[in-house]
C-alpha cells in the first residue's frame, strides 16, 4: 500500500528506496497539512452558514458606528 501511495504523490525522487521514502514522507506531511487546513476552513463555513445579517442592516450598523450613532439615512432609510 505504501508504494502505491508514494507513487500517487509523484515521481520517484531518487534511485534509492530509502531517500525516495523520505521524500514521500515529506510529501505526505505537506498533503496532510493542506488537508487539515481545508477541513478547518470548510468547518468554519458550515458553522457560520446562514448567520449573516441582510446587507442593508450590516451597512447601516457600520455607518452608525462610524458616525457615532448619528443616523445619516443610508440605503433609503
Amino acid at each position: 500500500m505504501w508504494r502505491i501511495w508514494a507513487r500517487a504523490l509523484g515521481d520517484k525522487a531518487y534511485s534509492s528506496k530509502r531517500h525516495s521514502d523520505q521524500v514521500a514522507i515529506v510529501r505526505t506531511l505537506i498533503f496532510l497539512s493542506y488537508l487539515t487546513t481545508n477541513v478547518f476552513i470548510v468547518a468554519g463555513v458550515i458553522k457560520h452558514w446562514g448567520d449573516s445579517r441582510p446587507v442593508s442592516n450590516a451597512i447601516s450598523s457600520q455607518v452608525e458606528c462610524a458616525t457615532g450613532g448619528e443616523s445619516i439615512g443610508v440605503l433609503g432609510e
